[in-house]
């Protein structure tokens, strides 16, 4: 197991990578906000090691999934590192 601290694997396949945008955490944030899931809208982005990071809470693997192909559309982001853990209790509803 990794340590939190270490790049991600993503990370270390490449030869090289561009670091992100400054405001790469908050262009992702952004478009989460636009999700039609409650739930999708509360992940946190944040930039680590040069890759986007997203935590939280999600009520499915669907909505997890969701949330990493729209951040994935951000310029310049090339790894996401999906640390969302599913626990189906969390609001599921569209809104």
């Amino acid at each position: 197991m990794s340590e939190r601290n270490d790049p991600p694997s993503c990370l270390l396949k490449e030869f090289y990578y561009l670091p992100l945008p400054h405001d790469a955490a908050g262009a992702a944030a952004d478009l989460l906000r636009q999700s039609p899931y409650r739930a999708v809208r509360g992940v946190s982005c944040e930039v680590r090691h040069g890759a986007l990071v997203l935590r939280g809470h999600l009520p499915t693997f669907h909505q997890k999934q969701l949330a990493q192909e729209a951040v994935a559309r951000v310029p310049g982001v090339s790894c996401v590192l999906n640390e969302i853990e599913v626990a189906p209790g969390s609001s599921a509803a569209p809104a």
